[in-house]
C-alpha cells in the first residue's frame, strides 16, 4: 500500500500529497501503520513547508515511535522543543542525537544555540570553536553564523559583525551568510563597508539578487533612497518574485514622500503573500498620509490582529482620528499606545496635545512635562511646558524653564523670542532686551511674528534700536 523509497529517489509532488493523505487517514482511523523513514521525512517536510507546525510535530513524534534510534527524528524533535522554548528538554534530545551522529553539524549548532539560550555563552563558543577545526570552508561559514548569533545575544556587536563578515568571506555563495551579514551590518550601521562587500559580490556574480538587495539596504541605511531604489530594481529584475525587495523599495518611496507609489509597492508585496504586521502597519501609515482614513484604520486594525502589542499602530490610529477631529477616540488610542510603552515621549506628547485642545491644561502640563523628563533633547517640549505654565498663570515658572532651554539650545531663535515676550509681558524689559537681541541675531525675520503677537511694542524705540544693531 505504501511506497518503499529505499532507492532514495525523491517523491513527486503528487506522491507526497498521496503520502500525506494516507498518513492523515491513518490518524483519523486511529490505526498504527508502517511508513518507511524517507516517507515520514517527506511528510514532515510537507507540513513544515506549509507552516502547519502542530502536524509536523505530530509526524516527528510518530517517526520517533517507529524509529526510536533515528538521529534524524531525534534532532527534529530537539528543534521542535527549541522552537517551543523548552530548552532543557531540547538539549537532552540533541545530546542523544549527537551520540548517534557525533559529526552532525546541524545538531552541533543547535546544541550551541541551546547553551546560549540557557545562559552558557562560553560553552556555546567553545563548542563552535572546536567545530571550526573539524569542518571544511562551507561548514565553517555556517558555524561562524552561529558564532555571530552568540556574540549578538551577549551584546558584543562588534564581534558579531566580524564573525558574520568572516562567514561571508569563507563562502560568498552561502545565502544564510549573505543574509546574516546584511542583518548585522544594518544593526551595527556598517553601511559603507556593506556597500563595498555587496559590490564585490556583484562583481563576481552580477546575477546575485541577494547582493543587489543588500546593496539597496545599505544605501537605505545612509538615506540614499534613489540609489537604494536602483539596487532593489536590479534585484527584482533578477528575481521578480522576491517580495522583500518590493516592500523595501516602497519604504524608499515613502521616505521620499511619494506615498501613492509607496502604497502600490506595499500592496504588491502583500499580494505576493508577504503579510506581516510591519507591512500592514506601513500600509496604514501611508493611508494616513494620503488622507485615506478608512483604509488607514483597516490596515492598522489588521496589524493589531497579528501583533496585539504593536504600540505604534495604536498611536497612528489616534493620529488618524485626530486628523478627522475625533478627539475622544484619538485620546483612547493614544492612551492604549501609552499603556504598552509608558516611557514613549511621542505618545505622551500626543496625549498632552489632546488635553490642551480640550482646555484641560493641568493634564496637558502633566503629560508635556513627563515627555520632557523622558526626552530633554526636543526644544519644542520646553516651549509646550512653558505655554501650559502660562495658561495656568505660572508665568515665572515658564520663564525659568525657557531660560534654561536657551542655555541648552543657544542657536534656537524661537526659544529666545518666546522668553523675551514673556519677560516683556511681566514688565522685565531690560532682561527681555538681552534675549531679544540674541533672537534677532539668530533670525531677524522672527521679530515680525513678535509684533503680530504683541503689536503694542512695535513702536518701542529700544526694540527698533536692537533690530538696527543686530539685524
Amino acid at each position: 500500500m505504501y511506497k518503499d523509497n529505499h532507492d532514495e529517489q525523491p517523491y513527486s509532488k503528487e506522491e507526497v500529497l498521496e503520502l500525506v493523505s494516507q498518513y492523515e487517514t491513518m490518524l483519523r482511523n486511529r490505526e498504527q501503520l508502517y511508513f518507511d523513514h524517507n516517507s515520514l521525512e517527506d511528510i514532515i517536510d510537507y507540513y513544515e513547508a506549509a507552516g502547519v507546525w502542530d502536524k509536523a510535530d505530530s509526524a516527528i513524534q510518530y517517526g520517533l515511535t517507529q524509529y526510536p534510534n533515528s538521529g534524524y527524528f531525534i534532532a527534529k524533535k530537539a528543534m521542535s522543543l527549541f522552537e517551543e522554548k523548552k530548552y532543557k528538554q531540547a538539549l537532552e534530545m540533541v545530546e542523544k542525537a549527537l551520540l548517534l551522529s557525533p559529526n552532525d553539524l546541524d545538531c552541533l549548532i543547535l546544541q550551541a544555540d541551546l547553551y546560549n539560550q540557557l545562559g552558557k555563552p562560553k560553552l556555546a563558543l567553545n563548542l563552535l570553536k572546536q567545530a571550526l577545526q573539524q569542518f571544511g570552508k562551507e561548514d565553517q561559514s555556517d558555524i561562524l553564523i552561529a558564532v555571530s548569533d552568540v556574540f549578538e545575544a551577549g551584546g558584543l556587536m562588534h564581534k558579531s559583525y566580524k564573525a558574520a563578515k568572516r562567514a561571508l568571506a569563507l563562502c560568498p555563495d552561502n545565502e544564510m551568510a549573505q543574509i546574516r551579514y546584511d542583518y548585522i551590518a544594518t544593526e551595527t550601521e556598517n553601511y559603507r563597508e556593506s556597500i563595498a562587500v555587496q559590490r564585490k559580490l556583484i562583481g563576481k556574480n552580477p546575477y546575485n539578487f541577494l547582493a543587489w538587495y543588500h546593496l539597496g539596504n545599505a544605501y537605505y541605511g545612509l538615506d540614499r533612497y534613489k540609489k537604494a531604489i536602483d539596487a532593489y530594481d536590479y534585484a527584482l529584475a533578477i528575481n521578480e518574485d522576491f517580495a522583500p525587495a518590493y516592500r523595501d523599495k516602497a519604504d524608499c518611496y515613502y521616505e521620499l514622500g511619494n506615498y501613492p507609489h509607496a502604497k502600490k509597492l506595499y500592496l504588491t508585496a502583500l499580494q505576493m503573500g508577504f503579510k506581516d504586521a510591519d507591512l500592514l502597519y506601513s500600509l496604514g501609515v501611508t493611508g494616513l498620509h494620503l488622507k485615506e482614513y478608512d483604509e488607514c484604520m483597516l490596515f492598522l486594525k489588521q496589524t493589531l490582529e497579528l501583533s496585539p502589542q504593536y504600540a505604534d499602530a495604536f498611536y497612528y490610529m489616534g493620529e488618524c482620528c485626530k486628523e478627522q477631529g475625533k478627539a475622544t477616540e484619538a485620546l483612547e488610542y493614544f492612551s492604549k499606545a501609552l499603556s504598552i510603552d509608558g516611557k514613549n515621549d511621542t505618545y505622551l506628547y500626543a496625549v498632552a496635545e489632546i488635553h490642551e485642545k480640550e482646555e484641560r491644561f493641568e493634564l496637558a502640563l502633566m503629560y508635556y512635562h513627563e515627555a520632557l523628563e523622558i526626552n530633554k533633547e526636543v526644544a519644542g517640549y520646553y516651549l509646550k511646558v512653558a505655554s501650559m505654565f502660562c495658561m495656568l498663570e505660572m508665568v515665572n515658572d515658564g520663564i525659568e524653564l525657557l531660560e534654561f532651554a536657551t542655555r541648552k539650545f543657544p542657536d534656537m531663535a524661537e526659544l529666545f523670542y518666546v522668553t523675551a515676550m514673556l519677560l516683556l509681558h511681566e514688565g522685565k524689559k531690560q532682561t527681555a532686551y538681552i534675549y531679544l537681541s540674541r533672537a534677532i541675531q539668530l533670525d531677524k525675520d522672527g521679530l515680525q511674528k513678535v509684533f503680530e503677537t504683541m503689536p503694542h511694542i512695535k513702536n518701542d524705540p529700544d526694540i527698533n534700536l536692537l533690530y538696527l544693531l543686530n539685524g
